[in-house]
Parts: structure tokens; C-alpha cells; sequence
């Protein structure tokens, strides 16, 4: 790849130059959505999605890639005279000087003036495991010993469960080092399955809510199916991916029930396990804009505009994208070594970014034997079939989502399909006479091609006669070149036998730069004699 000066390819003051691509398309059993997709730190994508169907939302889904380095999570350390001091999901957020935070725990008490709060279920910060595994008062809502998930510090990510032995329920089954543990309600997918818990009833002898709670809660009436701002925690099937989910009751959205938000994680996002973590006026999402810096909410609080103090919030740390991203042409068929092409070819951008990051758009334009006026994908790839002969030259950058950009490439793709022109062989009429041994000048032959143009050395002339070579006959021909590439073509006029005629059967090739190849043939003959 060659780089020529950006103002060669378009004008890039005419680009739209944005962080995010909107997409827009039907998911599977929710209506109409549409999707503000943007990649504002290495490793990790933010996603704004609203929907019409089965009622009017607004989620915010994070996907972190646990294998970026620089990734990084914190849960919020114990303090104060409980377990930890309460306080909004923003200002953990500028606190830690963290890129992104999520509410985490259900806590009590609440609702409450002091900040002091006890933490529901296994937490650890850093390595300290502060809470435990517990039956939780609210056994209406949450279960007793709901799993967690551990991010140990080297970011591998589990479902941890509490392990029995243990009374004080610090200790978890898997064989794990807790690091940073947060724990919620249940366990809303396990495996890839919906798994919402059930209340205890004579169907559901091994439920594990009990009934009725506060407002009369059973299987007919589960506080999991309430419409409500949810917050959810997930992992991919291979735990590489972890997922922060939002969905407002606020600001016009009117939020979703738990067994949909399992739905939305499962079929349009691939998580596989995942936590109900706390929601209502508590679901929170706040991120740092990577280009001022300034940290702010991104969904709408139910509870205030600054979001509720709560008991506990995981950050995530994320490296600022700095690196542009690379762009590489391939042409297939590949080129001959001269550069050319004696068929269409194939053309594919291929546009990659810094591990971690995401190519935004990638620019091009076509000028030359094919021509297509500069245009702009919201993708990675451009492909793109050629056949036009001639020279066309591709120029072409990427962009990632913070705006880094390559500097301008260059492919060149050079297609002659037409063969070269052999001209100045003997007409039909190439009769030598008298057969008296003089020589004859019969053609200049020369070959010409307005495309790639002729091979060097490439045309040649073969000369064949159907009498039997002898001392005399072999010298019977001269093909003598000259200096602009031809051949000068001598024929003797005689005749070994004297019974038949003798006849010169001359054939020439020529080749181009691309490959192409044309044959012509002719004749001359020296008669028997010239009688009618």
C-alpha cells in the first residue's frame, strides 16, 4: 500500500463525522428496534436501544471484552459502619476515575437517611470479601445464596455458588480466587435458559421465593414479572464477554419485566448466564465521554435526575482508543508480474483496528478506467467486481469511532482483456515467381496492443514448408527483426522437386503485458508453374 494525501480520495470536510452509526433492524419478538451503536474504549461497545413493542423502552447495554488489555474492574470497598457508605453510581464513577459503573446489590436498609448500608449477598473489592451469602429478608424478591459473578483479577469471569462447609458464606464452590464478586436477586439465565425462580406452592414444592410478600406475590403474581427499570449483570458462553444491562422507567421509556429482560440478553445479545441486580429508582448507568472526559449518567433515573445513593457500583477501567485503524486491498485473481490482468478481478477493503477498537466507516473512491463517485460504508469491508479495461486507481481510509484515521491508500488494478494486434503478415495472394532461387521481401510483420501494450520479445514467426529440408532448402528463409520491434520476412523462390508447387506456411505470435495471447497465419506459395 502506497499513501497519497487525504484530499486526493474526498472532501473530508463533507464526511460526518460522529462517534456512533445508527441501525436500524427487527429483532426477534420485539417490534421495530433501533440501535446507537459506539465503541468508546478499547474492549468495550455501549449500545442505546429503544423499542416500540410490547411498550415503548430504552436499554443501554455495555459489552466489556475481558480479553483487551487495560481492562480493568472494581466493585466498591467496604466502608462506614455497616459494610459500605451509599452513594450515587456517578460519583463512584468520578471517584474511581473509572470509564464506566453500574448499580450493583440490593442493600438495606431503605428506605433510609443514613448512608450506612448492608450489602445482599456475596460481595468482594480488590480481593476483600466483605459480604456473604445470605437468606435475605426480602425472600418475596431474592433468593437465599443467589450465585454471583467473580471477576478475578486477571478477568476471568464465573458464576460462582456458595459453598456449604463454609458457614460464614465467603467461600464459593468453583475453583476460583475471588476478586471483585457481585451478587443480585437470581440467577435470570443459566446455561442459555430463561431461569426465573418460582414461589413455593403445592406445584412448586422446591420453589425459591416465599409468598406472598408485600403485595400478595405468587406464581400468578411474581414480583419477577412487575414492569419496572431493571439492571442486569452476563457472561458469554465462553466467559470472554461481559454484559452491563439498563432499561429505564423513566424519560418516556416504561420498562420491562425480569422474564423479558432474559428473553432480550438470550436471543439478541448471546449472553449465556446472567444476575438480576438491583432495579427500580436504584438502575443506574453512568460512562466518561472519551472525548471531554466528563462522566454523566446515560440512561434516565426513576428515582432523581442524579441518580439514588446506592450501596454498591462496579466500574470498569478502559484504555482510550489512540490507534488508527489499517486498511488492505487485495485484488483476486492476484495480478500477473507486470501488474495486470487479463480478466475481472475482485476487489476487497479490508479495514481492522487496534485490538479492542472498531472500525466506524471506511472511505474509497474509483477513478480511472472504472469510475464510481467517493462514497463511505459503516463497515469494515468494501467489495467491489471490475471488468472495466484500462488503468483504475482505488483510493481508500478508515476511521475508528473516536475519529483516529489512516492516512489515504492506494491500489492500483490494470485489466486488458483484449489480445494484441499482429499486422503486415502476407495476404491471400503471396505468390513467388519466378522460381529462380531470388529472394522475395514478402512482410514486416509487427504487433501492437492499446491497453497493456506487447510483451517485450514476445512476437514471433515460425515458418514451416511442405517440401523436405535440405542443404539448399534450409536456407530458404531470413526473418531479420528491426529496431522497433517487427520482423522483416525473405523468402527464396525455388522449388526442390519440380512436379508440384512448394508452399511457405507462416505463423506469428504475439503476447501482452497481461497475458493475452493472438495467432495469425498465413501463406505463400512457389508454383509448379503459372499456366492457367
Amino acid at each position: 500500500m502506497t499513501t497519497t494525501p487525504a484530499s486526493s480520495l474526498v472532501r473530508r470536510t463533507e464526511r460526518l463525522i460522529r462517534l456512533t452509526f445508527v441501525l436500524s433492524l427487527a429483532l426477534r419478538g420485539t417490534g421495530l428496534a433501533s440501535e446507537i451503536v459506539d465503541h468508546p474504549f478499547l474492549g468495550v461497545t455501549h449500545i442505546a436501544r429503544t423499542e416500540v413493542s410490547p411498550r415503548p423502552v430504552t436499554m443501554h447495554i455495555v459489552r466489556v471484552d475481558l480479553t483487551i488489555p487495560g481492562i480493568v474492574f472494581r466493585l466498591t470497598p467496604p466502608g462506614g459502619t455497616r459494610e459500605t457508605v451509599r452513594q450515587t453510581t456517578l460519583a463512584y464513577l468520578i471517584a474511581q476515575r473509572a470509564q464506566v459503573a453500574v448499580n450493583g446489590h440490593f442493600f438495606l436498609p431503605f428506605p433510609s437517611a443514613d448512608l450506612n448500608a448492608m450489602l445482599i449477598g456475596l460481595a468482594a473489592s480488590d480481593g476483600n470479601v466483605y459480604s456473604g451469602f445470605e437468606a435475605p429478608v426480602q425472600s418475596y424478591a431474592l433468593v437465599t445464596d443467589a450465585p454471583a459473578i467473580n471477576i478475578d483479577r486477571s478477568n476471568q469471569a464465573h458464576v460462582v455458588h456458595k459453598d456449604m462447609r463454609f458457614p460464614d458464606g465467603t467461600h464459593v464452590v468453583e475453583p476460583v480466587s475471588l476478586w471483585n464478586a457481585v451478587a443480585g436477586s437470581a440467577q435470570i439465565v443459566t446455561n442459555g435458559v430463561r431461569t426465573i425462580p418460582a414461589y413455593i406452592d403445592g406445584t412448586h414444592p422446591d420453589g425459591l421465593l416465599t409468598p406472598p410478600g408485600p403485595a400478595n406475590y405468587s406464581n400468578d403474581n411474581s414480583w419477577y414479572n412487575l414492569i419496572n427499570a431493571r439492571t442486569a449483570i452476563g457472561l458469554s458462553q465462553d466467559g470472554q464477554t461481559l454484559f452491563l444491562f439498563t432499561v429505564d422507567r423513566a424519560g418516556g421509556s416504561l420498562g420491562l419485566s425480569v422474564s423479558e429482560v432474559a428473553n432480550i440478553l438470550i436471543d439478541d445479545y448471546g449472553v449465556y448466564n446472567a444476575l438480576n441486580l438491583d432495579g427500580g429508582g436504584s438502575t443506574t448507568l453512568a460512562m466518561e465521554n472519551p472525548r471531554t472526559q466528563a462522566r454523566a449518567i446515560v440512561n434516565v433515573s426513576s428515582d432523581n435526575p442524579a441518580g439514588r445513593a446506592v450501596a454498591s457500583s462496579l466500574a470498569v477501567f478502559a484504555m482510550a482508543d489512540t490507534v488508527a485503524p489499517s486498511t488492505t486491498a487485495e485484488v483476486l485473481p492476484p495480478p500477473r508480474a507486470s501488474g495486470w490482468n487479463s480478466s475481472p478481478i475482485t476487489l476487497t477493503l479490508t479495514a481492522t483496528d487496534n485490538p479492542g477498537g472498531a472500525v466506524r466507516e471506511l472511505h474509497y473512491a474509483f477513478a480511472g478506467a472504472y469510475v464510481e463517485p467517493p462514497g463511505v460504508v459503516a463497515d469494515a469491508v468494501l467489495t467491489r467486481t471490475i471488468s472495466a479495461e484500462g488503468t483504475t486507481t482505488v483510493t481508500y481510509f478508515a476511521a475508528d469511532y473516536l475519529g483516529n484515521e489512516e492516512s489515504s491508500g492506494t491500489t492500483t488494478i490494470r485489466i486488458d482483456r483484449t489480445p494484441p494486434t499482429i499486422a503486415g503478415m502476407p495476404g491471400a495472394e503471396c505468390v513467388l515467381w519466378p522460381p529462380n532461387g531470388g529472394w522475395h521481401h514478402v512482410a514486416r510483420v509487427t504487433a501492437s496492443d492499446t491497453v497493456s501494450a506487447v510483451a517485450p520479445d514476445s512476437l514471433q514467426l515460425r515458418i514451416d514448408t511442405d517440401e523436405a529440408a535440405s542443404a539448399r532448402g534450409a536456407g530458404d528463409v531470413r526473418v531479420v527483426p528491426d529496431e522497433g520491434g517487427g520482423v522483416d520476412v525473405f523468402l527464396r523462390a525455388s522449388r526442390l522437386g519440380s512436379e508440384t508447387d512448394r508452399r511457405y506456411a507462416l505463423t506469428a505470435t504475439a503476447s501482452d503485458l497481461a497475458g493475452n495471447v493472438t495467432t495469425a497465419t498465413a501463406s505463400c506459395v512457389v508454383p509448379h508453374d503459372r499456366r492457367r
